[in-house]
This record gives C-alpha cells, sequence and structure tokens, in this order.
C-alpha cells in the first residue's frame, strides 16, 4: 500500500484506519492479523506543485517532482523512475517540504490575508511583490535555516531552497494564493507551529552549521 495523502507517517497512519474498520466492521481477527503482517504499509512523501485542475481529468503541474518512500522489508516499489527516492531517512524530504515549501506557501497567504492584495493574486505575482517577497525571505533566514542548521541539514535546506525560488517563481504556474489559503489556520498548525517546537528544543547552539 502507496498511499500519497500529505500527512506524516501516511502509510502507518492508513494501517491504523483501516484496521479500527476492520474492527468496527466485526471483521475476523484473522484478517486483522492478516493486514499488520501481510500487508506492507508504506510510508511516502509527495513534493511537487499542482497548480490548476484540468477537466474532465487531470492538473497542471510544475517539472519539478519528488516521490520519497521509506525503506521498509518486502517493500516493493510499482516502478523505477528519476524521482521516486527510496530513503532510510525519509524525514529529512519532509522537514525541506514542509518547513520551506509548504511554511513558504502558508506565509504568502497570510500575508495575502491581511494585506488587501487582490483577490486573484498568484504565486508568482506574490513573490514578486517586495513586501511579501521580503517577509518570506526573511522568514526563510532568521526563523527556519537556523533550524535546520542545528538538526545537521543546513546545507541541504540551502540546496532545496535555491530550487525553491525558481519553482516559486515559474512563470507557466497560474498559482492562486487564494487557494493556498484554504483551511489557513490548520495549515499553520502543521505547516509552522512544528517549526516553532522543534526551534525551542535544547540543541547545541555551538555545533558548526552543516
Amino acid at each position: 500500500m502507496l498511499p500519497c495523502e500529505l500527512v506524516s507517517r501516511n502509510g502507518e497512519q492508513l494501517r491504523e484506519i483501516v484496521l479500527r474498520l476492520a474492527g468496527a466492521w466485526s471483521c475476523p481477527a484473522a484478517s486483522g492479523d492478516w493486514l499488520r503482517s501481510h500487508v506492507v504499509w508504506a510510508n511516502s512523501l509527495v513534493d511537487r506543485i499542482v497548480s490548476e485542475a484540468l477537466g474532465p481529468v487531470g492538473a497542471i503541474a510544475e517539472p519539478y517532482a519528488l516521490w520519497a518512500i521509506e525503506r521498509q522489508p518486502r517493500l516493493v516499489l510499482p516502478c523505477t523512475h528519476p524521482a521516486i527516492v527510496l530513503t532510510d531517512e525519509l524525514v529529512r524530504f519532509e522537514r525541506l517540504k514542509l518547513f520551506l515549501l509548504n511554511l513558504g506557501h502558508t506565509l504568502l497567504a497570510d500575508g495575502w490575508m491581511h494585506g488587501g492584495h487582490p483577490a486573484d493574486m498568484s504565486v508568482l505575482q506574490a513573490m514578486h511583490h517586495p513586501a511579501l517577497r521580503r517577509a518570506l525571505e526573511e522568514a526563510w533566514l532568521i526563523e527556519v535555516l537556523p533550524v535546520f542548521d542545528a538538526l545537521g541539514q543546513g546545507q541541504e535546506a540551502r540546496t532545496y531552497l535555491v530550487g525553491l525560488r525558481d519553482r516559486l517563481l515559474n512563470p507557466f504556474l497560474v498559482h492562486r494564493v487564494a487557494d493556498i489559503a484554504q483551511n489557513h489556520r490548520l495549515k499553520v498548525e502543521r505547516r509552522i507551529a512544528p517549526l516553532v517546537k522543534l526551534a525551542q528544543q535544547p540543541f547545541d547552539r555551538e555545533a558548526t552549521p552543516s
């Protein structure tokens, strides 16, 4: 099972949901044992900006794509592709996406919501707006990158950020900030609050940044 929902440890969460349903439906105990021991529930992360839907089926997406899948016994990948990465450290990919891309999107949305900006403003337009761009860059530099440094992931984060700026400045993606602003409070809790919690941990502040 290879779920792609944008939640941490999505394979494990899906397994628990299915097991709860099996219990609620009074399935035989053997079925629960089979679900636990036989089925492989993969944790994975998808990193790709999808800006618009295409009718009747489809979507407009950026060229960049990553599907990081956590390695585990008996896991068989469905195919091979340059964008598919099998990893023992899924959390490293999760942090990059959550605290740089997702947090960046949410900060732009917050500035848009409170700044009286056009209703149809795109991410590209927001990135070219001096005040919105300055607030985003300052947050990355002052609030986010020091946490990555403390985690020993600083250079990796800086490299990701170089590519991320290009992704957010893609002139062919019409990614509306209003779409990102949906469920804003929940996104703040998921994308910003965990970073604040990490920043409050007693890291070795004298360690050399990676």
